[in-house]
């Protein structure tokens, strides 16, 4: 299996051109979580709590 490189550049690439009522939010890398996916945090208010 290829491991890619996701970087925050490239996912607020992805997101702006998915989504691009969120381009404006800033993207941060998270702890990696043990999976093969990659988690990527766009904005605190976006979290469920």
């Amino acid at each position: 299996m290829t491991q890619l490189d996701i970087t925050p550049e490239l996912a607020h690439k992805l997101i702006t051109e998915q989504f691009p009522e969120y381009a404006y939010l800033p993207i941060t890398s998270v702890e990696k979580q043990g999976h093969d996916n990659r988690t990527r945090a766009t904005a605190s208010k976006l979290a469920p709590g």
